[in-house]
């Protein structure tokens, strides 16, 4: 007598659950990142620039599915410009984007940083966008990323980039220290499917190993404001420089206008120029102030509503006694805001604007 032979239920057991994999590409614009994920999505649409401005203002997420049972979500994000005026918009829209996910407990698998291997030298927005990267990360994570060289397609002999890749790797200020101290992988996309599928095959063939970076720690965990994360910092620092070397630059101009014997068109010139840096000093002041008040908006969401309430109250009468009531949160089983210091500089409006705000959001 034969055996039944069953279904496949029987035979096989159900199906494995989907799972997603989420990747974040990041890089300085016009690395190739929508590019990139367009080649991986099979769709154009995501919108690719040609250019060095870059095209990405927010960040997306594209999908495609890599088989029955895994999803992949590539997560677009928009790149550090060449005049570090909207570094912190940038800073702000990716660190928005990792905090709520993280909130709603999406684990990133990975990420993918891609830099042109057409460039012949590191050039200072690449400089910045790799030190915010390494930040943004934190050395746990690297092992979670891989160091992608793209535009291999437009070189017709491999001997000059397969040097400047060298240089990447040999340089521990550029990738070494992240592939040798920290098993950071690297890649290479040569603007074709296959060798983009390459990349995100390691993420694919585990996708229940996940990645929590130091920013999500950071803005999360241990309840920072994004001015107080180290990649903040590092933003924060580079706006200083760049606001410093305004001002050196307004002197020099004004130094120059004192000369009896300068010309009417080089004064005017001089004059344009320094409109311009005055110009720029206003543009990097607004930066800073973005950074800081999405910090003191992060210590108002995190922070205890009653220990705010009674440091919003101490204030507004006027009292000395704002320091004890901001501290009295512990005491009462309520949250210290030592983790926000912004709140110790706010005026009475302002505490009370923000209060009311999250709480009619709550």
């Amino acid at each position: 007598m034969s055996k039944p032979r069953g279904n496949a239920l029987s035979l096989y057991g159900p199906p494995p659950p989907m799972k997603d994999v989420y990747v974040v590409v990041m890089g300085v614009t016009g690395a190739g990142k929508s590019n990139f994920i367009n080649i991986c999505v099979g769709q154009d649409n995501v919108v690719v620039g040609h250019g060095l401005e870059s095209c990405t203002k927010e960040v997306t997420m594209h999908s495609f599915m890599h088989s029955p049972y895994i999803k992949v979500n590539l997560i677009d994000t928009p790149g550090f410009d060449d005049d570090g005026l909207a570094d912190a918009d940038v800073l702000q829209e990716i660190s928005r984007w990792l905090e709520n996910t993280y909130r709603d407990k999406v684990r990133l698998n990975g990420l993918l940083y891609l830099h042109r291997i057409t460039d012949v030298r590191m050039q200072g927005s690449s400089r910045k966008s790799l030190a915010v990267f390494k930040l943004l990360c934190g050395t746990g994570a690297l092992k979670y990323v891989t160091l992608v060289s793209t535009m291999w397609d437009k070189e017709s002999d491999y001997s000059a980039p397969e040097d400047r890749e060298n240089q990447l790797l040999d340089n521990d200020k550029f990738w070494g220290a992240m592939v040798r101290n920290f098993q950071a992988q690297v890649g290479r996309h040569n603007n074709t499917r296959e060798s983009a599928l390459q990349l995100l095959e390691r993420f694919i063939q585990h996708p229940d190993d996940h990645v929590v970076t130091d920013l999500q720690h950071e803005l999360v965990d241990q309840r920072r404001g994004l001015d107080e994360t180290a990649a903040g910092l590092e933003v924060l620092r580079e706006i200083n420089n760049a606001r410093e070397l305004a001002k050196q630059e307004l002197r020099q101009g004004a130094e120059l206008l004192r000369f009896q014997d300068l010309d009417a068109m080089d004064r005017k010139d001089i004059k344009a120029e320094q409109e311009e840096l005055e110009e720029r000093l206003k543009k990097l002041d607004k930066q800073k102030s973005k950074l800081r008040r999405k910090a003191f908006k992060d210590g108002i969401k995190n922070a205890d509503w009653s220990a705010l309430m009674r440091a919003g109250t101490a204030v507004a009468v006027g009292t000395t006694s704002a320091a004890a009531a901001i501290t009295a949160g512990p005491a009462t089983g309520g949250a210290s805001l030592a983790a926000i210091p912004p709140i110790l500089v706010a005026t009475t409006s302002a505490v009370l604007k923000e209060l009311g705000s999250t709480r009619a959001q709550k």
